[in-house]
């Protein structure tokens, strides 16, 4: 087995159990069939992003800050910081591109958009 540059930095379990958890795979499905429909519509994705930022930033920090919990406390403030510093950036490019998108004239950039992203 190779090893590459970052082997031993971030414990990693064996295998992921957030995903056997039933009612965390309901809550992603809710919410990705929440986000289809009212990325659709186009200001309605605008209103969702200002709600969505109250989850993407922490959630981001939070992700960060637990992957090194067993480096020290630190380490894991400093990946929390640069966690939500990454989520936070990200976040600002994702809403400000959708608000420039929904000033535009005609109604079918939305829906491309919507459906191109990632």
């Amino acid at each position: 087995m190779v090893k590459g540059p970052l082997d031993g930095w971030v414990p990693v379990p064996s295998r992921p159990t957030t995903v056997e958890v039933w009612w965390v795979n309901e809550a992603a499905l809710a919410l990705y069939c929440v986000e289809f429909v009212v990325d659709k519509i186009p200001f309605a994705d605008s209103a969702w992003d200002v709600i969505r930022t109250f989850v993407r930033v922490p959630a981001g920090a939070m992700l960060a800050a637990s992957a090194f919990s067993a480096e020290g406390a630190a380490r894991q403030i400093s990946a929390l910081v640069s966690g939500g510093a990454i989520a936070s950036q990200n976040h600002a490019l994702k809403a400000s591109t959708r608000a420039a998108i929904n000033t535009s004239p005609e109604p079918w950039s939305n829906w491309i958009a919507s459906l191109g992203k990632t």
